[in-house]
């Protein structure tokens, strides 16, 4: 609701933000639903995390990606483009995988978006 009531597309995130992951597989056996993400930090690192889903049905898979350091320089996510890869692999072999591109956008954190203050 907030990127919303801030004009953002709902491909835009926040360094900082927590990524709720959701995935919807045909209904067959699956062995496992995961995401890749990939981004680049601002101490220009390439960094790559991988999710295993969970399954709440047979047809959906869910999931998220919190990382405290991207709250911090020099480990905060770089403004630009990141991407989640989505992979299931069916009992029968069958291995697909779909990207999902999102946009860091570099207005401050999600502390200065959402007006959270840290105490200490």
């Amino acid at each position: 609701m907030k990127h919303i009531s801030l004009g953002h597309s709902l491909d835009k995130f926040y360094s900082g933000e927590k990524f709720l992951l959701e995935a919807d597989t045909s209904d067959y056996p699956t062995e496992y639903v995961k995401t890749t993400f990939k981004g680049t930090q601002m101490d220009l690192n390439t960094i790559e995390y991988i999710i295993r889903l969970s399954s709440v049905s047979t047809i959906l898979y869910t999931g998220d990606l919190y990382e405290s350091k991207f709250l911090e320089y020099p480990t905060s996510l770089k403004d630009g483009p990141a991407t989640f890869t989505f992979e299931v692999k069916y009992r029968n072999g069958v291995i697909k995988t779909t990207d999902v591109p999102v946009t860091i956008i570099i207005n401050g954190n999600v502390y200065d978006a959402y007006e959270y203050h840290r105490s200490f």
